[in-house]
């Protein structure tokens, strides 16, 4: 069973949620989330695209017309095993630019 990540944005009170302006969409096994009031990166993004299902030029265009829509600033984290291969070169058609790769810890044993 998949984790529902948009659950974070149906859990506040639907006046808070519209006074910051939260909200989710979920799209082709990829989900969109954005946060008018907190215009950083780690709130308005995109998350699982090309994870469960591969990443057809009509969705990556849907998600980033969405984005937009809501006026919100979009980041894309692409795993390793993103699909189909290419997926970071298409987005960089599209004019967007790769950043470096996110720190990451793992703890050890």
């Amino acid at each position: 069973m998949r984790s529902r990540p948009g659950a974070m944005y149906q859990s506040p009170a639907p006046a808070v949620a519209a006074q910051l302006g939260l909200g989710y969409t979920e799209q082709g096994g990829a989900l969109l989330i954005w946060n008018r009031a907190a215009p950083t990166l780690l709130f308005n993004r995109i998350l699982a695209l090309g994870a469960f299902e591969p990443a057809d030029d009509a969705l990556i265009d849907a998600l980033l017309a969405r984005a937009q829509a809501e006026h919100s600033r979009c980041m894309i984290q692409l795993g390793p095993s993103a699909q189909p291969a290419g997926l970071a070169e298409r987005l960089q058609v599209r004019g967007m630019k790769a950043e470096p790769g996110w720190l990451m810890h793992v703890r050890a044993g």
